[in-house]
């Protein structure tokens, strides 16, 4: 297949949704350890360490420098340093120069006006190159996906015009917003599938990993940002739009929070029941595939829904834990009498001997319950020196 590019590792630097944002995005890539030059009336673009550039699509329309983004881009699509998949905007520009009767709107207007100065020749270049470009592709052994939109699990890797179709568009719900925008059918919030899902499509404020996918249109025509993702770092890299060239018809979503949450956190507030019921087979790196049978699956359900947390944020729930000695010191019950009860701080002292580990534990309002799944927790600084600790959830005495 066409879109198979499993051999290729990267590093990659994939670019968001550019929009004739030239000015943007040559600041972007010089960021990123690029270096354009012009080169009689193209650009010639020394790639950093070996990397190679993606470009998500929505190369044109709306923006003040369309025919640059496009030279710039073939012309590195040509010389092997970068990839780059359609997007709607693109296909709906290769219609038009082809000759088909499309409506002009969402600034297609400011492509065709801008192309009109060009010679014929660069305008037929342009269209055999949106004609040859490929709906989404799979990299690094599977383990990436880039589209325009997106791509569910399933699609990933084949082709058919659903598939085309999904990676240029996503998938709507049939209504619309008070914008008279079509409400899109979140994918990612379903996705459970083991590549990271790079795409854009829909203008967001900041881009947040959600299930392994992630969005990185940041609205740079709309006066936000223009960003990129390097990989394998997972390292996000943006530039602010030097201006707003195109006003949306929804305003961006704020760049800054409205919740401590995350999407991923928000997310992960209500189980998926479709996750944890029914026979299961893990896969694990030291013992390989597991098998949890569905009865076996629901006691634990039921014993995690009353005790535990959210189970993909668990990292190990031991079945059973020894009992450490009881305390030496003189303690009081919870009646009030002394007890010999085995304490929390004899059981902490006793694990960390037995694991040779420094572990670092979080005591929650001050009460020193011993618990017994590990996962992990961020913690404010204010709290602790690191983000990351290991807590300890669950029942002592259950």
């Amino acid at each position: 297949m066409w879109t198979n590019r499993r051999t290729e590792h990267g590093p990659f630097d994939i670019i968001g949704d550019v929009h004739g944002c030239f000015d943007e995005l040559g600041e972007l890539m010089t960021t990123l350890g690029y270096s354009i030059e012009g080169n009689g009336g193209g650009h010639r673009v020394v790639t950093p360490e070996g990397r190679k550039a993606i470009f998500l699509g929505d190369l044109v329309d709306r923006g003040p420098k369309i025919p640059e983004v496009l030279k710039l881009v073939m012309g590195m699509v040509e010389a092997g340093t970068a990839l780059c998949v359609p997007g709607n905007h693109d296909m709906k520009l290769l219609q038009k120069l082809r000759g088909k009767d499309v409506k002009i709107a969402h600034g297609l207007a400011d492509s065709i006006a801008q192309l009109e100065v060009e010679p014929p020749e660069f305008k037929s270049k342009v269209a055999d190159f949106l004609d040859g470009l490929i709906s989404h592709y799979v990299l690094d052994e599977g383990k990436l996906v880039v589209a325009h939109a997106g791509m569910k699990e399933e699609m990933q890797g084949r082709g058919s015009g659903a598939i085309r179709s999904f990676a240029l568009f996503g998938e709507t719900t049939g209504e619309t917003d008070e914008f008279g925008l079509p409400v899109r059918y979140n994918w990612a919030a379903d996705y459970r599938g083991k590549a990271s899902v790079v795409y854009g499509h829909t203008p967001v404020g900041e881009p947040q990993w959600l299930n392994r996918t992630v969005n990185i249109d940041t609205g740079c025509v709309f006066g936000g940002k223009l960003t990129a993702l390097r990989y394998p770092e997972k390292e996000f890299v943006s530039v602010s739009a030097h201006k707003t060239y195109y006003e949306p018809a929804k305003p961006l979503v704020s760049a800054q929070p409205t919740t401590s949450l995350s999407q991923q956190h928000e997310q992960d507030d209500v189980l998926d029941i479709d996750d944890v019921i029914g026979k299961r087979i893990i896969e694990t790196r030291l013992h390989g595939n597991l098998t949890v049978r569905e009865e076996n699956a629901i006691a634990a359900l039921e014993v995690m829904s009353r005790f535990a947390t959210n189970p993909k944020w668990l990292i190990y729930l031991p079945p059973t834990m020894s009992p450490s000695e009881t305390t030496k010191a003189e303690t009081h019950g919870f009646e009030g009498g002394s007890d010999r009860l085995p304490r929390p701080r004899c059981s902490i002292a006793a694990i960390r001997g037995r694991a040779g580990r420094d572990w670092r534990l979080l005591y929650e309002d001050g009460q020193e319950i011993l618990q017994r799944a590990c996962v992990r927790a961020r913690i404010p600084r204010s709290h602790s020196g690191s983000r990351n600790q290991v807590r300890f959830v669950g029942r002592a005495c259950d």
